[in-house]
């Protein structure tokens, strides 16, 4: 190959990063004009240059522009027909009203025509270069593609218009409706982005929420100052998740700016001056002694410089200010602690942190030990000399010395970092096909078309495995709702079973001569085969709990123990349990369930009362089967004081525990009543 085409294939490797980068998705023009610069009120510039819109918003611009124009096109079609079943109407009467000759009648007029709406008549384009920056070749400068009159162009306008005009009001709206949005970041991330919202505008929503936060629309059910406090409730997450962000950047700044025996001591270190400051408020970084001592940026971070730090990190990469005493009075520690230990790959060993001291003896106390390892004095003693080496060295592949902590103890301390692995990001594609055949089936169910239901929520189940794979976050989404679908349709058919009972217990009060008239009036309520109905209630419960199950197995595998996907499916199969008549078992998941959400996101969350009042009351109104107060108070009693009474009938399977998803009985302090209506088989 010559050079010339060496030069021409370089130039081209050269451009071809640029014009993929450039032309995948549009330009957030909004956000580049009023957020990407110095002039918007912060005092750094936006890291990124290129700021693009999501496709899902894309997709949900068009089809909110394909319903107006379809609306349109009814109205318009609408009244064409109506002027025309007027001038046939004029014409008739007309016709009627002549007096000629009888034979000679008038032709009839032809009926109004009726035209067809085809939405693939629809067109909608995006131009991708549009609002791009690129460098004149011949002067320098920097210009800017834009077509004003151009309707692609335009279009790339609208839709970051649309964003956030349209899209981020409609999130608090759903966020009011359904507090559980507003749980953990990563739920928050995967609904954000679901609807087409970057992460850049987390400090926008925050914003949002400040200045217009009373004018969100409420529900029917949701009062004023409900409202209030859910929004509330989602600002402080949105700053945890701003924080958290920020954090991460700083984190693995340092982390690639060190070594590798250094990654132990910076987590540790950063993680003492966020978390452990209320404990130790001038922590020493512990560092290794190695043979060249080069400087250290980590090791003269103090709690004031970080938060600082993360102050400019959050005005920077999301154009909002922290509060000056966020840190102290809003800051859920071990919220951050976990969700910032996940995006930076971080594994600590299995112990009790102390975030703040509780008296002086805890503050004197000597290092925590970790997996059984020796304190940190006696870890830091290493012999000059071994029995096969040479006296006074070291080998080759000896691990540096660590020196020994300085000052009073911390929270955090090497040891406690196990490892430090890379985190890999990587898109997922989701299968439209899979969603519609999903809401399909759902649909089909709720309008009373059962077999066709069916099938088409299992082919979307297996397709779903198939394309994702058995241990996937989408298949537990599907298998959850799959359960919850199942228990809305056995909770329909359990109030027709109350107005049967109740219509029969009217007719068994009347006296015979009037039993028979008020028997023809209430015909309609009474159910042809009620035992049928209750043992297909029981057969839907079943199969809800043994789905929601199966969603908690994969959830936990794929999101995490402490996750709030598998909090919320916890909270569900509780419930599901007590309605199936396992009180004991679901009120021992419904306590699992409410311990992690107070451990992971504190005792403040809306959510936690929805979960305390499933463990306080019983489902006795919605149960199938009517159970006595008497096993409801033994089921509730603590352990204690179960021992000294008589032990109810043994179930089928107690020596599984409660809170583990794959069991259905309580343990043998929690045996349930009756055998267990649930599978115990493991998914």
């Amino acid at each position: 190959m010559s050079h010339a085409s060496d030069d021409l294939l370089q130039s081209d490797l050269a451009d071809t990063p640029v014009r993929v980068a450039v032309r995948m998705q549009c330009v957030d023009v909004e956000f580049k004009e009023k957020n990407l610069t110095k002039e918007d009120g912060v005092e750094e510039a936006y890291p990124h240059r290129l700021v693009l819109l999501r496709p899902e918003l894309l997709e949900a611009y068009r089809e909110s522009k394909l319903d107006a124009w379809l609306k349109e096109k009814v109205k318009i079609t609408q009244e064409k027909v109506a002027k025309e079943q007027q001038s046939i109407e004029a014409e008739l009467k007309e016709a009627a009203s002549t007096d000629g000759d009888k034979a000679a009648e008038p032709a009839k007029p032809a009926a109004p025509t009726t035209s067809v709406i085809n939405a693939e008549d629809f067109v909608l384009n995006y131009n991708p270069d549009a609002f791009v920056e690129r460098k004149d070749s011949e002067s320098g400068k920097d210009l800017v593609i834009y077509d004003p009159e151009d309707e692609t162009t335009q279009n790339v306008r609208l839709a970051s218009r649309y964003l956030r005009e349209v899209v981020l009001h409609e999130f608090l709206t759903e966020a009011v409706a359904a507090p559980f949005l507003a749980t953990d970041g990563f739920l928050i991330t995967r609904t954000l982005h679901r609807k087409g919202i970057n992460m850049r505008y987390l400090g926008l929503l925050a914003a949002k929420i400040e200045t217009e936060g009373d004018k969100v629309e409420l529900g029917k059910a949701t009062s004023k100052e409900e409202a209030t406090f859910t929004l509330e409730l989602l600002r402080q997450n949105l700053l945890h998740e701003m924080v958290i962000r920020a954090t991460k950047h700083i984190v693995n700044r340092h982390l690639r700016s060190a070594g590798p025996y250094d990654a132990a001591g910076i987590v540790s270190h950063l993680y003492n001056c966020l978390l452990g400051s209320a404990y130790n408020a001038s922590p020493v970084a512990e560092t290794v002694d190695l043979a060249c001592d080069t400087a250290r940026e980590w090791d003269s971070v103090s709690p004031a410089s970080l938060r600082d730090e993360i102050r400019r990190q959050v005005a920077a990469r999301f154009r909002y200010t922290l509060p000056e005493t966020w840190f102290e009075e809003h800051m859920l520690k071990n919220k951050v602690l976990r969700e910032l230990s996940l995006r930076v790959g971080v594994q600590l060993a299995a112990r009790k942190y102390d975030f703040v001291a509780s008296s002086t003896a805890d503050a004197a106390a000597p290092a925590p030990r970790a997996n059984g390892a020796a304190p940190l004095e006696a870890e830091t003693a290493v012999p000059s000399s071994s029995k096969k080496g040479k006296k006074g060295k070291k080998g080759k592949n000896a691990a540096p010395e660590p020196v020994k902590q300085k000052g009073e103890p911390t929270t955090f301390y090497s040891a406690d970092v196990l490892s430090v692995a890379p985190v890999i990001k990587a898109t997922q594609h989701r299968s439209a096909l899979v969603e519609d055949m999903f809401y399909q089936g759902q649909r089909a169910i709720h309008e009373n078309q059962a077999e066709i239901g069916e099938a088409l929520v299992n082919d979307a189940l297996h397709l779903c495995e198939q394309i994702y794979g058995a241990v996937h976050t989408e298949a537990a989404d599907k298998y959850h709702a799959l359960g919850i679908m199942w228990h809305n349709i056995a909770q329909r058919i359990i109030r027709t079973l109350r107005t049967h009972e109740a219509a029969e217990q009217t007719l068994r009060e009347l006296p015979a001569q009037e039993r028979e008239q008020y028997e023809k009036q209430v015909s309609e309520l009474l159910m042809p085969d009620a035992e049928g109905a209750r043992a297909e209630v029981e057969a839907y419960l079943q199969q809800a709990v043994r789905l929601v199950r199966q969603s908690i197995v994969i959830s936990e595998r794929t999101h995490g123990v402490d996750s709030a996907d598998a909090i919320t499916q916890y909270s569900d199969l509780g419930l599901l349990e007590q309605q199936a008549g396992n009180i004991a078992v679901g009120l021992q998941l419904t306590r699992h369930a409410m311990d992690l959400h107070v451990f992971t996101y504190g005792s403040k969350h809306p959510q936690l009362h929805t979960l305390l009042v499933s463990r306080i009351h019983s489902p006795r109104s919605s149960a199938p089967v009517t159970h006595k107060r008497a096993r409801i108070n033994r089921a509730m009693r603590p352990p204690w004081c179960r021992r000294a009474t008589v032990s109810p009938p043994r179930s089928r399977c107690t020596s599984r525990t409660a809170s583990s998803p794959n069991s259905s009985t309580a343990p043998t302090r929690w045996r349930s009543d009756k055998p267990s209506t649930s599978s115990v088989r493991r998914t």
